[in-house]
């Protein structure tokens, strides 16, 4: 894939080397909407919500529980990015290249460190990727999910659910599946690569002290019932002979 500066709009192509593509590639973008737990019965499959400074992919029709708690919910922030974030003038300073940033319904990736302006502003530093006002193949708010047989017809910059996390296309026609082919940009966070095993820790700590004696035992059983009385021996008197 290569870079366009003037797609980017950022003049260095920051939002290109990062992996996100430009606004105007954008055709299956869709609203991200404040999450509403009254209206949550009602969000489907694809749906983009932001909570508690955050933007997730809802994963299935009804989701229970709260984004950022529930598994109907995943957050969304490429792998090894830092979290998306509602946009907050007072720490823009603080964004950084490659973050997913919320603003007025729409999802932006900032392009270099320190922003400077709004999100939509041109040579603010951020440029958009899912766009508020505009609806693509998906239902509704809902972002289309990948099938083999829809891959065809998929164009570069359209976003699209795969395995309950969402995926940004890298070309026309893309081949492969999003999570294994390069023609699909993981928008979802989750777990990096594991690091090295760290050493192996000292052996364990010597022999503690022997503990307190326990207490000592019950006494032993008193003396056994007496046995019963023997038979009564019988004495026989031998009487001797004299001899004369």
């Amino acid at each position: 894939m290569s870079c366009n500066n003037t797609r980017c709009g950022c003049g260095r192509s920051h939002c290109c080397c990062r992996g996100y593509l430009a606004s105007p590639a954008i055709t299956g973008g869709a609203a991200v909407i404040a999450y509403d737990p009254s209206k949550a019965a009602g969000y489907t499959q694809g749906q983009l919500t932001f909570y508690n400074g955050a933007a997730y992919l809802v994963n299935k029709n009804g989701p229970i529980g709260t984004p950022g708690s529930s598994p109907d919910y995943t957050p969304l922030g490429g792998s090894g990015q830092p979290p998306s974030a509602a946009y907050d003038p007072g720490k823009a300073s603080q964004y950084t290249q490659g973050q997913l940033i919320y603003y007025n319904g729409s999802l932006y990736v900032v392009d270099r460190n320190n922003p400077i302006g709004a999100p939509g502003t041109p040579g603010s530093g951020y440029t958009e990727i899912v766009n508020k006002d505009r609806v693509g193949r998906g239902t509704g708010t809902a972002v289309p999910t990948y099938s083999p047989a829809l891959a065809p017809e998929l164009k570069q910059g359209e976003l699209i659910v795969y395995e309950g996390k969402l995926y940004q296309v890298g070309k026309n026609g893309p081949s492969g599946s999003p999570g294994s082919s390069s023609d699909f940009i993981s928008l979802s966070g989750g777990a990096g690569t594991p690091g090295p095993t760290g050493p192996t820790g000292p052996a364990g700590g010597p022999t503690g002290p022997a503990g307190p004696t326990g207490p000592t035992g019950p006494a032993g059983g008193g003396a056994g019932t007496p046995g019963p009385t023997g038979p009564t021996a019988t004495i026989t008197k031998v009487q001797q002979k004299r001899k004369n």
